[in-house]
């Protein structure tokens, strides 16, 4: 629908840099919407509404049926009329002023009540999106203007056919009392112990796919919600018709977090979305950044409000949706004011006259200062998976969900608690000038990386655990450097020497043979399953057909995987690599469903899986000229040097340039150098350099 020439409304210039603009809603419940802006001054404490929203699509139609599915665009071309002009409004929001034009006192469906004010802040509308400037000023502010509103008005979208029975399901896990969340459920949502166990009736399978639309709606990732939610006084919460409760929303989702429930239901839903997904012992148990829990991140960081600083602000960023994404950053500097831990010699303000590069590498610079070493590293992911190629390689990509668990955990470890200090007893400063290109570093060079194995990716998928034991075969000497054996060093490299997130002990070391177990029983089952594919196939694939090459490939990686083991459990007797004999009875045990060893050895087997998982997936295992044996970013290559960077808790892989600078590779686990050892003793001299 075109706009008849002159009639576009125009902005005028605020007044102040603590005006903002107010909409008013004219109209009844029936189009077209009519509407008034007024300007107000923050400092007169004018009562209004501000109304979090998301620009786009906000359902979630994976888990609804063809005939159910309405797609809503994002394209500004719905039109109201504002002091009698036209104004362009995307379709959702249209949908939302129509809903608060009704009388929302009453709930459909809903617990919740509200009585809205007479103005209401929106952002699309309150800011003119097209003055850089004003955009600039006024994203800078929005944390004082959400927590100036009275009410914080979350709109989720019009009802689907998920609604009802989502709420249903809501109200039910809301009523929980918090010392059920202790107990041990099934594995199961059809299973009548969880709801006896829970105390609630119980949820139909369909009911629960519906709860799991309601929480993927767009709203729940979008990366302002994090903002407007941190600093609201009460939240509202409308989807179509239906008053909800936050509090019902947030601890339903709780309740998720802390139980089996939320693993369970990512799987119900996935399985519903993809028949073919097969849940595997490489896939998230914890289900970080999914929108299922979401609403319980949001409660959890408002109740932990001055404990937050930029990094972790920027961690929490990236499992969130922007369609700017300079917003991965911009829309988290309003929380950054609010924490107590203020205290940075450079600040950052959002300005979109920057490129996303460019503000990335701010808020890196701002978080170094801010946090006074260089542990930012860790949150740098492998090369591989960064979208955006022009930022310098010590800055992480925000852009990306990360891919890797930083080494010393997400959010970091509190100071004095962390578990591991490299470079203790070098001293760090913060850089005294800012460089959007180059980082000065120093720090111990190492040693250098001469040989290293398989991805996370390639053991899981192409089972290439041969090369991680080919590894272990190659290693020159009896003892490692640090004075233990090569095995003891192996294992507990693999897992960074962690296990159910402790220091890895006897447990461990008990567990690890069956991680070489049930490697070899995913290669025979691949290896059979092939077989029969070939076997059954009609017409018979002939020579060269590329069947019969997958079959001899992974034929020779049998062959290979059996040797290596059989090398190695003859070579080292302190059954870390267990022999042949003792692999073929622990598959035996873990195929006997009537076995009394079975349980054990499946709840010992998900464990080390899991340590597995966290510590090598994006990485891979390495070792140096000196014997060292480490894991870092996958992305290594031969002669990148290990060094142990003042101002970083845990040694850095680096890469020698041509122009004589550096450049990341990645954060490592070295065995033996992770608490100062490469630091300490004669002739050990840092080196000043840059990192591009």
């Amino acid at each position: 629908m075109a706009v008849p020439p002159g009639q576009t409304y125009g902005y005028s210039p605020l007044p102040s840099e603590t005006s903002i603009r107010l909409l008013q809603i004219l109209s009844g419940a029936d189009e077209p919407i009519r509407c008034s802006l007024e300007v107000a001054d923050l400092g007169d404490e004018p009562l209004y509404d501000c109304l979090s929203y998301t620009w786009g699509d906000p359902l979630y139609h994976e888990l609804s049926g063809p005939q159910d599915i309405r797609r809503t665009s994002n394209e500004r071309n719905n039109l109201i009329t504002c002091d009698g002009l036209v104004l362009c409004i995307t379709e959702n929001l249209r949908e939302a002023l129509l809903q608060l034009s009704r009388d929302a006192s009453s709930s459909a469906a809903g617990r919740g009540q509200y009585q809205r004010q007479r103005l209401i802040w929106i952002d699309a509308v309150c800011i003119d999106q097209g003055n850089v400037p004003e955009r600039n000023s006024q994203v800078a502010m929005m944390n004082k203007i959400y927590q100036a509103a009275k009410t914080v008005v979350v709109w989720l979208g019009i009802e689907d056919v998920h609604t009802r029975a989502a709420i249903e399901v809501m109200n039910r896990l809301s009523s929980i009392p918090p010392e059920k969340l202790k107990v041990e459920l099934p594995p199961d949502l059809d299973d009548s112990e969880v709801y006896r166990a829970l105390g609630i009736p119980y949820v139909e399978p369909q009911q629960w796919l519906d709860y799991a639309a309601f929480l993927q709606r767009s709203w729940f990732s979008r990366v302002w919600v994090i903002q407007e939610i941190f600093v609201a006084r009460n939240i509202v919460v409308f989807c179509g018709s239906n008053v909800l409760l936050w509090s019902d929303i947030s601890t339903s989702s709780q309740v998720l977090r802390e139980t089996q429930l939320g693993e369970l239901l990512t799987s119900v839903a996935t399985t519903a979305v993809n028949p073919s997904w097969v849940k595997s012992s490489e896939t998230s148990t914890t289900y970080v950044g999914n929108t299922l829990t979401n609403p319980f991140i949001f409660e959890n960081m408002r109740k932990k409000a001055t404990s937050l600083n930029l990094e972790k602000l920027l961690v929490y960023g990236r499992y969130f949706n922007a369609a700017d994404d300079r917003d991965r950053v911009f829309a988290l500097l309003g929380m950054r004011e609010q924490s107590l831990v203020h205290r940075v010699p450079y600040h950052i303000q959002p300005d979109y006259n920057f490129n996303t590069q460019q503000v990335y590498t701010k808020a890196s610079w701002a978080t170094i200062c801010e946090m006074a070493d260089l542990n930012l590293f860790s949150l740098v992911e492998d090369a591989s998976f960064r979208r955006l190629q022009n930022l310098p390689s010590w800055v992480p990509d925000y852009s990306v969900t990360p891919q890797t668990h930083p080494l010393s955990g997400s959010p970091r470890a509190a100071a004095g608690e962390g578990r591991w200090n490299a470079s203790d007893g070098l001293r760090w400063e913060v850089p005294v000038q800012m460089n959007l290109l180059l980082l000065p570093v120093e720090g111990i060079r190492f040693d250098t990386i001469i040989e290293f194995a398989a991805t996370a990716a390639e053991i899981t998928d192409l089972h290439q655990m041969e090369t991680l034991l080919d590894l272990l075969a190659h290693y020159p000497q009896s003892r490692y450097p640090n004075g233990g054996t090569p095995t003891e060093a192996f294992w507990r490299t693999l897992i960074k020497d962690t296990f159910r997130g402790r220091l890895a002990g006897e447990e461990a070391r008990g567990a690890f043979p069956l991680f070489i177990a049930l490697r070899v029983w995913e290669l025979k089952e691949a290896l059979g399953s092939l077989r029969d594919v070939i076997k059954y196939s009609e017409p018979k694939p002939s020579p060269p057909d590329q069947l019969t090459k997958d079959l001899t490939k992974l034929s020779d990686v049998y062959s290979q995987t059996k040797a290596a083991v059989s090398d190695l459990s003859t070579r080292y007797t302190d059954g870390i690599i267990p022999d042949w004999n003792t692999i073929e009875r622990m598959i035996e045990i873990g195929q006997d469903e009537d076995s009394p060893e079975k349980k054990d050895l499946d709840r010992d087997y998900d464990h080390i899986a899991e340590s597995f998982r966290v510590a090598y997936s994006g990485r891979r295992l390495f070792r140096t000229e000196r014997n060292y044996i480490g894991i870092t970013a996958q992305s290594l290559q031969e002669g990148d040097t290990v060094w142990v960077l003042a101002g970083a808790t845990v040694p850095t892989v680096l890469r020698r340039l041509q122009n004589g600078n550096w450049k990341l590779v990645g954060e490592a686990y070295v065995h033996g150098i992770m608490n100062g050892e490469a630091v300490r003793g004669d002739g050990v001299k840092s080196e000043q350099i840059l990192l591009e």
